[in-house]
């Protein structure tokens, strides 16, 4: 109903993508269903697009909803806005990361990679980056990319279970198993019963 009465209000959007993803992570089925769109006479997209610019976390709560049948209009939305941020702020790292994630999501894997590549070229020690672009080159069949992506990310602090047992498994697809093994079992000293880790470890047993 609030989308009825302000159609083309994204910060209005932002507040719902804000408190749908409270009402998920207590628990709560969230069902989205889009509104009817209205005309745009661009200052929407030019206030999301300076906002973005200001705080690109921003994103993190559109990208935290369920895929639903509204992905397609909102994140082309968002993708639009992100890239005429760039437009103004073409060395902002976060930004490319965000648009990276954004054509993910609709996706547009190989622009993903892309801006995944320019926000390192920005800042080389970015570790989210890294870990994105190891995701995007485990997601397109490049595990020894994937893996050097991914270590790198864990010699820059990323020492995590996931990333681990994500390099962990890029490393048994490439035939680096010992390599590999290290880093699930790793990822089993800092979780316990890290699923993942566990039955890519049993696979290697049996």
């Amino acid at each position: 109903r609030a989308c009825e009465l302000r159609p083309n209000d994204m910060m209005l959007a932002y507040q719902l993508a804000v408190a749908a993803r409270a009402a998920r992570q207590a628990g709560h089925k969230v069902v989205i269903t889009p509104p009817e769109l209205a005309g745009d006479d661009g200052s929407s997209a030019r206030q999301l697009s300076q906002y973005i610019a200001a705080e690109p976390e921003f994103i993190d709560a559109f990208l935290s909803l369920p895929e639903s049948e509204i992905d397609l209009d909102l994140f082309n939305v968002l993708a639009g806005a992100i890239s005429q941020s760039l437009t103004s702020h073409p060395n902002y790292a976060d930004l490319h990361l965000y648009y990276a994630r954004v054509m993910k999501r609709l996706g547009r894997l190989e622009h993903a990679v892309d801006h995944v590549k320019n926000a390192l070229a920005i800042n080389p020690n970015y570790v989210s980056a890294l870990i994105e672009l190891g995701r995007l080159q485990a997601a397109t069949a490049e595990p020894v990319s994937a893996a050097a992506s991914l270590e790198l990310a864990i010699s820059k602090g990323a020492d995590w279970p996931d990333i681990h047992c994500l390099a962990g498994q890029t490393m048994l697809q490439s035939g680096q198993t010992e390599k590999g093994r290290r880093h699930l079992e790793r990822a089993l000293e800092l979780r316990a019963n890290y699923a993942p880790a566990k039955e890519a470890l049993e696979g290697l047993a049996a």
